[in-house]
């Protein structure tokens, strides 16, 4: 389940808190409009010409970038679990028995019991996959082309350059027409759960476990840069335009990063919600560091006088130095682990 988008034009950055559906815009991050829906949102996204959202109940609507107004509306009538979407507007509902898409017209169901994740190809082919590992291929009309198998449970699909890219438990996979091929391990005890694909397939991303999110040049598997969060959790994934990349997190924020130079950025907060403030260890970007001035002298301090003893010198706090020798190990570990897969 994704709750955060970032389509490739750069337009939109839409993010969910529970019934509460957010917009921003994606090139200043600022908030552009937000409304509340009639239950728990379990997806959203942005594509070329509108903003989706998904909730619990299965309402699947379609409303405009720029403002809260709805372009269509259907009562699908499940208990949706997931959303899926593609920059062309293709949508549709996964829930416990398969897919119901939205492509144009009516509703079309396809049935796959299990059914936990869910990607469009280019030419409107589905791929669905469940949690016993298993992949259901569908052409542009719904009819079942075949299946293929992986190890685990599908957590997440995605979809670039030609290729899907399975998100299954400890690993992740790549499907070529039927043809299964593995791409690379989780860390571990970091099962992998959101996964994403730039559109000329030359960068992979990939969250292992709640906070730890990678860039993968593909397909050479290089670690392009990662980012470690101290105190949130990952929700969502997605390639912006050029070489930004957005991350979602739990409570309606996110960050974008430049993979190129490392810029930070992070979603402002919409006028009368809580703003929020996170730990982030920024591992993105290949600028090299300015070389450190040369440390000046030292001068002795004077001696004290009157009885009065001089206040401590200022430091870092105690948790702040856990956190980062706690982020840099754990980062050493998903460094190797990535790297030998």
């Amino acid at each position: 389940m994704s709750l955060f988008d970032y389509d490739p034009e750069g337009h939109s950055l839409v993010l969910a808190d529970g019934r509460e559906l957010l917009v921003h815009d994606g090139r200043t991050e600022g908030p552009r409009w937000r409304i509340e829906v009639g239950a728990r949102l379990v997806g959203v996204g942005s594509n070329l010409l509108s903003i989706v959202s998904l909730d619990e109940v299965g309402q699947l609507t379609i409303w405009s970038h720029e403002t809260a107004t709805e372009v269509r509306s259907v009562a699908l009538a499940v208990p949706a679990t997931g959303l899926v979407h593609d920059a062309e507007g293709r949508c549709g509902a996964i829930h416990p028995g398969g897919v119901i898409t939205l492509v144009g017209g009516d509703p079309l169901e396809h049935a796959v019991p299990g059914a936990t994740a869910a990607a469009f190809a280019a030419d409107g082919a589905l791929l669905v996959g469940t949690g016993e590992g298993t992949l259901h291929r569908f052409d542009a009309q719904g009819a079942l082309v075949g299946t293929a198998q992986v190890p685990g449970p599908v957590a997440d699909i995605a979809y670039g350059a030609g290729f899907f890219l399975i998100a299954n438990g400890g690993s992740v996979h790549r499907l070529d027409g039927l043809e299964v091929s593995h791409v690379t391990n989780a860390p571990e005890g970091a099962p992998v759960k959101h996964a994403a694909v730039n559109e000329d397939g030359s960068r992979i991303a990939l969250s292992a476990g709640d906070q730890q999110v990678y860039v993968l040049e593909y397909p050479s598997r290089e670690t392009e840069g990662h980012a470690i969060y101290g105190d949130r959790t990952i929700n969502g994934l997605a390639f912006g335009p050029g070489d930004w990349f957005g991350v979602g997190l739990d409570g309606g924020d996110g960050n974008k990063f430049d993979l190129r130079t490392g810029a930070t950025h992070r979603t402002d907060t919409h006028p009368g919600r809580q703003h929020n403030r996170w730990i982030l260890m920024n591992g993105f970007g290949h600028a090299e560091p300015e070389p450190a001035p040369r440390p000046a002298q030292p001068v002795p301090a004077p001696r004290p006088t009157g009885g009065v003893v001089a206040p401590p010198e200022p430091g870092m706090p105690q948790g702040m130095k856990i956190f980062l020798a706690v982020a840099a190990v754990v980062l050493i570990v998903s460094l190797i682990a990535i790297g030998m897969s």
